[in-house]
């Protein structure tokens, strides 16, 4: 019998850390927004890194008008730029809370 409580108190403790490891070590504090285009446009978005320079690239692509993208990120920040048509410069580094399901709209 004493097997027994010892295999249960091993059981509880395991599914114990099962829960608790994931969560210290950041699995649950992934943040998500939506992207939206309030017109045709190239768009890359980066995540924001901790001294607020971009990460690795997220996505790059076109949207089309009010089309969304959504975007997931470990901090809540993201940095993207933007341009309407492959002539234009790019307008570039624009910082915004991508978090809570928000939705940034680019202009």
């Amino acid at each position: 019998m004493n097997v027994l409580n010892e295999a249960s108190r091993h059981l509880k403790l395991f599914a114990t850390l099962c829960i608790v490891i994931p969560f210290c070590m950041g699995a649950a504090l992934v943040e998500s927004g939506t992207i939206k285009a309030r017109s045709k446009m190239l768009i890359r978005i980066y995540p924001e890194n901790a001294d607020n320079t971009k990460g690795a690239l997220i996505y790059s692509g076109w949207l089309q008008k009010d089309e969304t993208r959504g975007i997931s990120t470990d901090r809540g920040r993201i940095i993207f730029d933007y341009r309407y048509s492959e002539n234009d410069g790019w307008t570039t580094d624009i910082h915004a809370w991508c978090r809570q399901g928000n939705v940034v709209t680019v202009p």
